[in-house]
């Protein structure tokens, strides 16, 4: 029997036997370790990363909001336009009217809220929340109306910083599937192993296997409990035809097959 193929009989097993199965206890270490969640850590490269990118648009925005060759119209477009910063309209109005003494505090309030979001350790379904709680974060100190577009800005580069810790997770499922105590299975006299028109499954070749099922040996003793009563019969016919028949015993080749038609039948 293979896998996946129809069982054409119903097997029923002829002896009693337990045995530790492989294939159960796969499958409650499989379902175990599904239960197991990833382990993340901190990647401090990432707030270094994401402060070097806050900086770089800073100075991008200090230089376009306090060119002189550009009217407010191109301050406003270019700023807008700014690749990965997404700045609406309003932020970039609020920008392009700072005074150029304003300027250098709301770039450190930007800085330092990037800074201070990326020390603490954020997940991805956390980004959102520690985005929204920027504004209240803001340095009241700022010029009135300074706080949506610092919030928005710092905002642009706070991002999760933390990613999947490969070794430790891949422990984490170890230690579960090691803590699964291999799964023994009892097979009674006379149970049935497998029914006629079921879907062989492995769990089934086992248990037929563990039985002696799957590809069964030849047993003497069986042969002996059937096989010997029918050649001592045959045995005794030949005598009694070689004795009493003299025209039998004068053709052995027709007594020899005679002998093999007994057995066949």
């Amino acid at each position: 029997l293979k896998e996946g193929e129809v069982s054409r009989d119903t097997i029923m097993s002829g002896v009693q036997v337990s045995y530790t199965s492989q294939v159960l206890t796969k499958q409650e270490r499989d379902r175990a370790e599904l239960q197991v969640p990833d382990v993340f850590r901190e990647d401090p490269s990432i707030a270094t990363e994401q402060m070097s990118r806050a900086k770089e648009a800073t100075n991008r925005i200090g230089s376009i909001i306090f060119s002189p060759g550009l009217s407010t119209e191109e301050k406003r477009g270019m700023l807008v336009g700014l690749q990965g910063l997404n700045i609406s309209s309003d932020v970039a109005v609020t920008l392009v009217g700072m005074s150029p003494g304003s300027w250098p505090a709301v770039e450190s309030e930007i800085l330092r809220l990037v800074g201070a979001s990326m020390q603490t350790r954020i997940s991805a379904l956390e980004v959102a929340q520690v985005k929204g709680g920027l504004e209240a974060r803001v340095n009241p100190s700022l010029p009135v109306g300074y706080a949506s577009a610092v919030a928005f800005l710092s905002g642009s580069f706070v991002r999760s910083n933390v990613i999947l810790d490969q070794d430790a997770t891949g422990q984490a499922k170890k230690a579960v599937r090691e803590a699964i105590i291999p799964v023994r299975v009892a097979v009674e006299k006379g149970e049935t192993i497998i029914r006629d028109g079921e879907i062989v499954t492995a769990s089934h070749r086992e248990k037929l296997a563990a039985a002696g099922l799957l590809n069964p040996a030849v047993r003497w003793e069986n042969l002996a409990g059937t096989g010997l009563p029918t050649v001592i019969l045959v045995l005794i016919i030949a005598l009694y035809l070689f004795l009493h028949e003299g025209g039998l015993r004068a053709q052995p080749r027709r007594l020899g097959i005679l002998g093999l038609i007994i057995i066949m039948t």
